[in-house]
């Protein structure tokens, strides 16, 4: 068979199987409002993780219009994507997850709310603080880990010692 039918049947049929899934369980069941906040929580963790969108997609394998339409809040991953894109953010497990009523394996309904999740639910800040809470929480995520492998905090953890 040429390469390119085979290619072409191939893409077909994977397209007519999600299709048929999305006919038989409903398509994308994150509401409008989940995958805004989603969107907005993937922008920032992106920013501050120093990805592209572009990056992201390669890395976890899908097309930069996939990503596109996440961080626009049109189309929310599959679950399986979002334990994936928790892991190359460095997120706690079920912080994107929860945002689109996704509850990870072994997560108590009742489970904590990351601090990532208070941020962006808070009506009191606005886009300016919520960036600078979520980059210090980040840093001192950062600086906690890296003095739990025996390892130094870093140059700023340093600095914040010293000073009186």
């Amino acid at each position: 068979m040429d390469m390119t039918i085979w290619r072409w049947t191939v893409v077909h049929a994977m397209q007519h199987a999600e299709q048929r899934s999305q006919r038989l369980w409903g398509g994308d069941l994150a509401t409008e409002s989940q995958r805004q906040v989603f969107g907005q929580t993937l922008r920032r963790a992106l920013e501050e993780a120093g990805l592209s969108q572009r990056a992201l997609a390669r890395t976890v394998g899908v097309t930069h219009n996939a990503v596109s339409q996440w961080v626009l809040g049109k189309a929310s991953p599959k679950p399986y994507m979002v334990a994936k894109l928790e892991g190359i953010l460095d997120l706690q497990e079920g912080t994107l997850g929860r945002l689109l009523g996704y509850v990870p394996a072994g997560v108590d309904d009742k489970a904590l709310v990351s601090v990532i999740e208070a941020i962006e639910a808070d009506p009191g800040l606005g886009e300016r603080e919520r960036k600078l809470l979520a980059a210090m929480y980040r840093e001192l995520k950062r600086q906690y880990r890296a003095e739990q492998q025996g390892g130094s905090p870093g140059p700023r953890a340093k600095q914040a010692q010293h000073s009186p």
